[in-house]
């Protein structure tokens, strides 16, 4: 039981605070949906969970930035003057 705490506390360690605090609120998080000790997969699913839609959203914004960029630099070339 004490290896399973110290594999939970590393994986919870791997995530953001804000994480951390939902997966393990009592009201809300693991603790209302899983029996007394979760194990480190459920641990990891529920924080994977909750970042999944974080990282959708920046791979989201990086590719939005990208093709503003791109479709910047296309502007640029297509409005030179001709030779």
């Amino acid at each position: 039981m004490v290896d399973d705490v110290a594999a939970i506390t590393a994986t919870l360690a791997q995530y953001p605070e804000d994480v951390i605090e939902a997966v393990t609120n009592p009201e809300t998080g693991l603790p209302t949906q899983k029996d007394f000790l979760p194990t480190v997969r459920e641990v990891y699913l529920a924080c994977e969970a909750i970042m999944q839609p974080r990282r959708d959203a920046e791979a989201r914004r990086v590719q939005t930035e990208k093709q503003i960029a791109e479709r910047a630099s296309m502007s640029a070339i297509d409005s030179r003057p001709p030779r």
